[in-house]
C-alpha cells in the first residue's frame, strides 16, 4: 500500500470511529457556546450560499476526499463536512488563507449548506482564546482543571486533544509536552501538542544497574535492571556513569518512538574512588548516599561520577539531591531548610509522591545545594477506573438478664486490620503489552501494582505495536483502583 494509500485508510477508520451515528439531522444550525451568531461582514470572504453556522474544532482534513471533520464542543458531536472550489477559508482577521494553513485542533467559524454538507466558509475563530509555547501545565482530573503559571482553564472530557494530527485522550498529554490551547472565556476546547514526548530504553545494561543517567541538563535516573524512560522530543547529550565508568552518547528522540542506547560494547574502567567530607546542617540529620546510611561525622568515600543524597529531619524539609564526584571534589555541603512553625505537615518528608522508586526527573545534577521534588503533574485516564472498599459492622443486643457483649476489642482489631492493609492499582489490556510504571518495568498486563498516592505515569509497550504512556492521579483512600486500557495499535 503506497503512503497515500495508508493515509486514506487511516482517515476512513478515523471517520468511522467519530461520525458512528451521524446523520443531517445531528448537524448543529447555530453554536450555543455563549450564543454566538454570525458575524456581519462574513459576505467579505464566504462566497457560497449557507443556511447553516457553527463554531467548532477541526478534528481531521482529508485533503484527498476534500472532506473535514468537525467537532462541536457543545454538544460533544462530531460531523464531516464537504469542501470544493467555491469555498472560502481565512485567518481569524478575515483575511483569506488557503487550506494548507488551517490545522487539527483550530476553533473554527464555518458557514455551509446542511443538505449538501458544503463548507460556503470558514475562518479561525475570532472571539476565542489561543495560548501557544506552553510547557509548564498541570491538569487536576478532581476539579477538571488546567493551571499555566497563575492563571487556570476548565478542562473536561470534552476537550479535544490531538498529536501529530491524530485524537488522543487528555490522559496521554505528558507535562513535558510544548502544547497550544484554544478555547471561550475559560474553558479550554482543543489543546495541541506542538513538541511531544518520547521514550530511552538501555541495552546491556547490566554493569550499570545502580548507575546514573543523566539526560540533557534537568533529567537524572538512576538505572534500574530494565526502564523506559519519557522525555520530550529533540536531541541530548546522555551521560552515563556508574563505579567510574562514564559513557557519552548523543541521540535523538523522536515523537512517540524509543530510542535505544546499547551499552555491549563499553570499554569498563578501572573504579576510581574519591573521599570528601560532608557538611551538614542540622548535623542531626540523617543523611543516605545511593540508599545506604552514612556516618557524618567520618570522610566519605565514593566513586567517580553521578550519586543520589537523601538528608532528613524531624522538623526539616526533605532535601534530595543528585551531585557528582571527581577529582576536584573535597566537600559536599548540605544544608536543610526548616519547616514554618505555621505549616501544617505530616511527618518530615514534603517531597511529593508523584514518583516512586529511585528515578527522578527535572532534578538537579551540579554540586549545587538544591533540594528536588517530583511534580505533580495530572491528567485523566481513558480507562475505565473501579474502585472497592471493605467496611465492617456490628451489632449489640441488651438483656435485662445478661450483660452485653463487649465488641470494642473486636472493633478495633479490624479497624486496624484495615488499616493495616495493602491496596493496589490493577492495569489491564488487551494484547499482554509490558508495562511501566514511572518508568520502572513492572511485567505484562494483567497485573497488579501497590498503590502510592500522587501522580502516575503509566507506559504500554509491545514490539510492533504503538507505545503509549497515560498519567493518571491515585488519592489516598483506603480502596484498590483498577485500569483497562483499548486495544494497541499496531505500527506500519
Amino acid at each position: 500500500m503506497t503512503g497515500k494509500g495508508i493515509k486514506r485508510a487511516l482517515f476512513i477508520t478515523l471517520i468511522s470511529l467519530l461520525l458512528s451515528g451521524c446523520d443531517n439531522a445531528s448537524l448543529p444550525l447555530v453554536s450555543v457556546t455563549g450564543d454566538r451568531v454570525p458575524s456581519k461582514d462574513f459576505s467579505s470572504y464566504v462566497s457560497g450560499d449557507y443556511d447553516s453556522f457553527d463554531t467548532a474544532v477541526i478534528a481531521a482534513i482529508d485533503t484527498l476526499s476534500d472532506e473535514i471533520i468537525l467537532y462541536n464542543y457543545d454538544i460533544n458531536k462530531f460531523y464531516t463536512l464537504n469542501f470544493d472550489g467555491t469555498s472560502s477559508f481565512a485567518d481569524r482577521y478575515k483575511t483569506p488563507v488557503s487550506l494548507s494553513q488551517l490545522a487539527v485542533g483550530d476553533l473554527v467559524d464555518v458557514w455551509f449548506m446542511k443538505d449538501k454538507r458544503l463548507i460556503a466558509g470558514m475562518c479561525e475563530a475570532s472571539e476565542t482564546f489561543t495560548e501557544s509555547d506552553i510547557t509548564d501545565f498541570e491538569i487536576n482530573t478532581w476539579s477538571k482543571t488546567l493551571k499555566i503559571k497563575s492563571d487556570t482553564y476548565r478542562v473536561s472530557t470534552k476537550t479535544f486533544v490531538s498529536s501529530d494530527g491524530k485524537k488522543i485522550d487528555i490522559s496521554e498529554l505528558s507535562q513535558s509536552d510544548n502544547i497550544t490551547i484554544r478555547g471561550i472565556d475559560n474553558t479550554v476546547m482543543s489543546i495541541t501538542v506542538d513538541n511531544g514526548h518520547g521514550y530511552i530504553m538501555l541495552e546491556g545494561n547490566d554493569y550499570f544497574v545502580g548507575g546514573f543517567m543523566e539526560i540533557g541538563s534537568k533529567i537524572i535516573y538512576q538505572i534500574e535492571p530494565k526502564m523506559m524512560i519519557l522525555v520530550p522530543e529533540g536531541e541530548y547529550n546522555v551521560r552515563i556513569t556508574n563505579r567510574g565508568t562514564e559513557v557519552n552518547r548523543d541521540i535523538t528522540v523522536e515523537r512517540n518512538s524509543e530510542t535505544v542506547i546499547d551499552l555491549s560494547d563499553v570499554e569498563i574502567a578501572e573504579e576510581k574512588v574519591k573521599s570528601f567530607t560532608l557538611a551538614v546542617s542540622p548535623e542531626t540529620a540523617t543523611v543516605t548516599i545511593d540508599g545506604k546510611a552514612i556516618d557524618i561525622s567520618y570522610p566519605v568515600h565514593c566513586s567517580y561520577g553521578m550519586h543520589k543524597l537523601v538528608a532528613t529531619c524531624t522538623g526539616y524539609k526533605k532535601l534530595t539531591r543528585y551531585f557528582n564526584v571527581d577529582e576536584n571534589t573535597k566537600e559536599l555541603k548540605v544544608t536543610l531548610i526548616a519547616i514554618p512553625k505555621e505549616e501544617s505537615v505530616s511527618g518530615n518528608d514534603t517531597t511529593a509522591s508523584g514518583t516512586t522508586g529511585t528515578s527522578a526527573s527535572d532534578s538537579t545534577s551540579t554540586s549545587a545545594s538544591t533540594s528536588t521534588s517530583a511534580s505533580d503533574s495530572t491528567s485523566t485516564s481513558t480507562s475505565t477506573s473501579t474502585s472497592t472498599s471493605t467496611s465492617t459492622s456490628t451489632s449489640t443486643s441488651t438483656s435485662t438478664t445478661a450483660s452485653t457483649p463487649d465488641n470494642s476489642s473486636t472493633n478495633e482489631q479490624s479497624q486496624n486490620a484495615e488499616d493495616n492493609r495493602t491496596y493496589y492499582v490493577t492495569i489491564a489490556a488487551p494484547d499482554a503489552p509490558e508495562v511501566y510504571w514511572d518508568g520502572s518495568y513492572m511485567g505484562l498486563a494483567p497485573l497488579s501494582i501497590k498503590k502510592t498516592a500522587g501522580t502516575h505515569v503509566i507506559t504500554l509497550r509491545k514490539p510492533g505495536f504503538e507505545t503509549r504512556s497515560f498519567t493518571v492521579m491515585l488519592d489516598d483512600a483506603k480502596e484498590d483502583v483498577s485500569y483497562t486500557f483499548d486495544s494497541m495499535v499496531q505500527t506500519e
